[in-house]
């Protein structure tokens, strides 16, 4: 047969396969269908649909029933979900009257207008690091040539982004004479954690003094003792906050007893540490409640998260 010798000349020399195409699509029945766009928003589909028409309407329709006739409705999430996927306004309308060979019925053409107009009016941009602060230095920040690998962008007077990861961002400003400070989602300082000091080197310890019994006896009797509070505050907080030294509790104690305010050093879970001003509410468990001024709002601190008390 011709499509036999086409075969066999294809496999010989496998360069231009449009002849073989053409002579097995002549071998296809021809498909006859009909789509009827309606003006409730349905696409009537009988018979056997073409290829475009089928790829339009599983585009931008659902079908609702199948049968001798299958029935397709146009909502504006059908619509929505073609315009996502990379389709047009105009190539949506083009293509639908196409494959029916007639104009749009209004409500349809509404309907594509609508979502169209509509579409893409929210924009997104991927970002990793945002900086705010007073407009004139972030304007400096970014006329900066040395921080052009940052590639900023003005968000507003006030807000830059950068798609470069924040530990970045914030060594190559400081590099540049910048004095940027990380903050975390509270909005709060994060104050990196400091290497322990040195141990200062000392020489052989010198023999300690003996003593008898008899004046040991009575220096522990002439010792004068710490004062502890007896209040019943003092006393839960005592065993929770055994890092904090005698008056840091007496302090917290007092401004939970007397609703004063205090300043504290916080470490959060996640190992971030902040200062604020709060001012306590309640102690329950191990956690206090407390009216937090720098976020203006009620906060819940861990006892053993606070590192430092002292007078706000």
């Amino acid at each position: 047969s011709a499509l036999g010798e086409l075969l066999v000349e294809d496999a010989e020399q496998p360069t231009d396969r449009s002849r073989l195409a053409e002579a097995a699509a002549d071998l296809l029945p021809e498909t006859r269908g009909m789509v009827v766009l309606q003006s409730d928003l349905t696409a009537l589909v009988s018979g056997r649909t073409s290829a475009g028409a089928a790829r339009v309407l599983g585009a931008c329709a659902v079908p609702e029933a199948r049968g001798v006739a299958a029935i397709w409705r146009f909502t504006p999430a059908s619509v929505r979900g073609a315009l996502d996927s990379g389709w047009s306004h105009h190539e949506l309308h083009a293509e639908l009257a196409a494959v029916s060979g007639r104009e749009l019925p209004q409500p349809l053409d509404y309907l594509l207008t609508d979502v169209a107009r509509r579409h893409g009016s929210v924009r997104l941009r991927g970002s990793r690091t945002c900086l705010t602060g007073a407009e004139a230095e972030l304007t400096e920040i970014m006329h900066t040539r040395s921080l052009a690998s940052l590639h900023l962008t003005r968000l507003a007077p006030t807000v830059l982004t950068s798609p470069v990861e924040t530990d970045q961002v914030l060594a190559k400003l400081r590099a540049a004479g910048f004095a940027p400070m990380p903050e975390d989602p509270d909005g709060a300082v994060v104050l990196p954690e400091r290497a322990p000091a040195a141990a200062p080197q000392r020489g052989p310890r010198p023999r300690a003094r003996t003593i008898d019994a008899a004046q040991l006896a009575r220096q522990l009797q002439q010792a004068r003792p710490v004062p502890v509070p007896a209040n019943g505050t003092y006393a839960r907080l005592a065993p929770l906050a055994a890092h904090l030294d005698h008056a840091e509790i007496a302090l917290l104690a007092d401004a939970l007893d007397r609703g004063r305010d205090v300043h504290i050093r916080y470490r959060n879970k996640d190992g971030n540490r902040s200062e604020r001003t709060i001012a306590p509410v309640e102690l329950w468990d191990r956690w206090i409640q407390a009216w937090c001024h720098l976020r203006s709002g009620d906060r819940e601190f861990s006892v053993s998260g606070i590192e430092a008390v002292s007078p706000a």
